[in-house]
C-alpha cells in the first residue's frame, strides 16, 4: 500500500483559514512531520516497501469524473448516490478498482462536487451537487492519492462551498489542484507539479449555455500556473484540463490549442474531462493528451447510457533530469457493476466487453498517432 505521509499545498493569490476541529489538528501535526522530512517544503508521498517503483520512476493512474454526490432533485429514491452511501458505506464505491490503485504511486481524481456543508444552491444551475464532507473517506479509503478541483461544479452553492471544500479536502490530508491553488508532491525522488484548469463552466450543450472561458486567457492562465509550480522546482508537470462539448467524443479546437499549448510549455501529460465520454488519446511531441477520460464514479445521473470508462496508467522515469515515459496503459472498465442501473462502482472489463472499449479507442485515436493493442498497452501509429 501506498504511505501518505503528509499533506501541504502551494498556492499563489489565495489562501484559507483552517477550521479548528479535530481533522485540522491531524492535518496540523502531518505538516509538522512534513517539513521536518523535508525542509523543501513539498508534500512528501513515498511508496512503502515492497512498491513497483524504485526511486526515480512514478507509477501514474488517473480517472473521469468522480461526481460523490446527487443532485437534490433525486434524494428521495433509493438508487441516489447518497442513499446508496447511507446503506453501504465509504468503502464500496471504489472496492473493484481499490487493488489497481493501491499498486501505482499516485491515483488522481476529477472531483466534480462540493464537500461542504455549507452555502446555498445556485438559483440559475439545473444540476448541483454537494456531499457530506465524510464522503471523502471514498477517496482515503482507496489510495486515491489526489484530486484535480476545477471544473464547472467546483462551485455548485456558492464560493463559500468552493473555499469550504478546499479546507475539507486540506483537512482530510488529499493533496489537490484548482485553479490558482497549485500543489508539488515529491514522490520517489521526483517532484510533480499538479495543474488544474477549467475552461468550461456550463451544464447544457444548448446554444445558450456553451459559454467558455477565451482560449488566450486560458492560455494566460496555464502559463501563470506553470510558473507557480516551476519556481517550486518540481521535476515534471501533470496537466488537468476540464474542456470541450458534454456528451460528444469529438474534441474541439479549442481542446487541441491548449493541449498542445500545454505540452509546448513542457507540462508531461495532459489529461482532460468534462464531455462525460471518451474522446481520442493524442501523442503529441512525444507526450500523450487524454482528451477525455469520461465518467468513472459518477453521482450525476442514477442510470446514463453509456457506462464505458477506461482507467488510464502510465510509468514516468527521471533520466539526467528529464522526464521519460517507460509506458502506457488503459484499462477499460464500466462505471457500474450491473448494466441494468448505475450502482456508482466502476469496475474493471474482460473478454469481448473489455475489447469493445479498446476498438472504440482505436477508432477515435487512429488519427491522432495512438494504438491500441488487446490488452490496452499503448503504442505509437
Amino acid at each position: 500500500m501506498k504511505e501518505r505521509l503528509s499533506s501541504q499545498y502551494h498556492t499563489t493569490a489565495k489562501s484559507w483559514t483552517m477550521r479548528a476541529d479535530a481533522a485540522c489538528i491531524t492535518a496540523l501535526v502531518l505538516f509538522v512531520l512534513s517539513a521536518l522530512a523535508d525542509d523543501t517544503g513539498i508534500t512528501g508521498i513515498k511508496a512503502a516497501a515492497g512498491s513497483a517503483s524504485p526511486n526515480g520512476t512514478i507509477v501514474l493512474t488517473a480517472v473521469g469524473d468522480c461526481t460523490l454526490a446527487n443532485d437534490d432533485k433525486v434524494e428521495g429514491r433509493s438508487v441516489a448516490f447518497h442513499n446508496v452511501y447511507n446503506a453501504q458505506g465509504p468503502e464500496y464505491f471504489l472496492q473493484n478498482v481499490r487493488p489497481l490503485f493501491a499498486q501505482d504511486d499516485l491515483t488522481i481524481v476529477n472531483l466534480e462536487c462540493v464537500m461542504t456543508t455549507l452555502g446555498e444552491r445556485e438559483p440559475a444551475k439545473d444540476w448541483c451537487f454537494r456531499s457530506d464532507p465524510s464522503y471523502l473517506q471514498i477517496l482515503t479509503s482507496s489510495s486515491v492519492e489526489a484530486v484535480s478541483f476545477a471544473n464547472n461544479h467546483c462551485r455548485d452553492y456558492g464560493e463559500i462551498s468552493y473555499t469550504d471544500t478546499i479546507n475539507n479536502l486540506n483537512s482530510y490530508g488529499i493533496p489537490f489542484s484548482s485553479e490558482n491553488y497549485t500543489t508539488v508532491l515529491k514522490i520517489n525522488g521526483i517532484r510533480v507539479g499538479l495543474v488544474s484548469l477549467q475552461a468550461a463552466y456550463r451544464a447544457s450543450d444548448e446554444d445558450k449555455d456553451k459559454e467558455y472561458y477565451d482560449t488566450e486567457e486560458l492560455i494566460r492562465l496555464t502559463d501563470q500556473y506553470l510558473a507557480d509550480v516551476r519556481a517550486k522546482g518540481c521535476d515534471m508537470v501533470i496537466m488537468n484540463y476540464h474542456w470541450g462539448i458534454e456528451k460528444t467524443s469529438k474534441i474541439t479546437s479549442q481542446q487541441t490549442t491548449l493541449g498542445h499549448y500545454a505540452i509546448d510549455q513542457g507540462c508531461d501529460i495532459v489529461i482532460g474531462h468534462h464531455p462525460h465520454v471518451l474522446q481520442p488519446v493524442e501523442l503529441y511531441n512525444g507526450k500523450y493528451i487524454i482528451y477525455s477520460l469520461g465518467n468513472f464514479c459518477f453521482g450525476g445521473n442514477t442510470n446514463p447510457k453509456d457506462k464505458s470508462t477506461i482507467i488510464w496508467q502510465q510509468t514516468f522515469r527521471l533520466s539526467e533530469g528529464k522526464i521519460v515515459c517507460d509506458s502506457a496503459r488503459i484499462y477499460p472498465c464500466s462505471i457500474s457493476s450491473t448494466d441494468s442501473v448505475n450502482d456508482y462502482c466502476p469496475t474493471l472489463l474482460e473478454g469481448q466487453k473489455a475489447q469493445k472499449i479498446i476498438g472504440k479507442m482505436n477508432r477515435l485515436s487512429s488519427s491522432y498517432g495512438v494504438s491500441f493493442q488487446e490488452d490496452g498497452v499503448v503504442s505509437a501509429n
